[in-house]
């Protein structure tokens, strides 16, 4: 990024982050702290040596309540509320354009919700005409989930503690020093937990969800299985999609899945956004 757009980018950081309410003394601590070992260990990946300080010393895990200014209130810990919120609430991440916004009556999935972020603003959006199906299998990030969904009063909200797979069944999630991390398909932790794990068909016909106007899947290099596992309800549903994707290696088959089920699919850096094509 040229110098002048960082600084814009830094500036916006800090317009959204001034704008929050709560936990203050939490957010500041963490902010200095990733800044001191920022600029004072200047060899290597910077970046991720301050997140490594930041988690060795407690700050990363330590939880904090932030109200947005829309009255949302989240219980996070302090890595999601830094490398997180931001890119959902203020870049708009899922959202590149109006046709990817949740809309008022939408029933959305949000497939790997972590702890809650996406699952609690798309439920304001859709109001109490529309329903939100939340996913997230890791039991810390479930409890984060069901919290938020509990204290913004979002009857709107089913939350499930199973993950969507393309085979149902028991796996081993590898669990990443940071919560957002944890993958199903990426082996970089040696540290496993057990989760249980179904098929969108399969959960579509167990729990008669209803068809979809936009799924959001974000499940750390899982995307392709997670598709392959749910073809005949998104053929059914013809839902907007929203995905983060995590292996490049995966795009093309991605892309033909998608164009199978007669989707237009646009991909940019580590995002994939597809649209029906009759909806066009």
């Amino acid at each position: 990024m040229k110098p002048f757009a960082a600084f814009k980018e830094m500036l916006r950081q800090r317009r959204f982050y001034r704008s929050l309410r709560g936990s203050a003394f939490s957010r500041m601590a963490y902010f200095a702290q990733y800044y001191f070992v920022w600029i004072f260990l200047r060899w290597g990946d910077r970046h991720s040596r301050a997140l490594q300080w930041l988690r060795r010393i407690g700050l990363s895990d330590r939880r904090a309540t932030v109200q947005l200014p829309d009255k949302t209130k989240l219980t996070l810990d302090n890595y999601t509320i830094h490398q997180v919120l931001y890119s959902i609430y203020s870049q708009r991440v899922y959202e590149p354009d109006p046709r990817f916004l949740p809309k008022k009556g939408d029933v959305v999935l949000d497939i790997g919700a972590q702890q809650g972020i996406y699952c609690c603003r798309a439920a304001r959006l859709v109001g109490p005409e529309g329903r939100v199906f939340a996913f997230e299998p890791h039991p810390i990030n479930y409890g984060y989930l069901q919290r938020n969904v509990q204290q913004n009063h979002l009857e709107n909200v089913t939350a499930y503690a199973f993950g969507l797979f393309d085979k149902s069944g028991t796996f081993p999630i590898h669990v990443h020093p940071f919560s957002v991390n944890h993958s199903l398909i990426n082996t970089g932790s040696e540290t496993t937990v057990e989760i249980t794990c179904m098929t969108l068909d399969e959960c579509a016909k167990r729990f008669s969800l209803p068809p979809a106007d936009l799924v959001k899947i974000d499940v750390e290099g899982a995307e392709l299985k997670v598709l392959e596992g749910g073809v005949a309800y998104l053929r059914q549903s013809k839902p907007r999609i929203t995905m983060e994707y995590e292996i490049y290696d995966d795009l093309p088959k991605m892309k033909d899945l998608l164009e199978g089920l007669s989707y237009d699919a646009e991909v940019r850096p580590g995002y994939i956004y597809a649209v029906p094509r009759r909806t066009r």
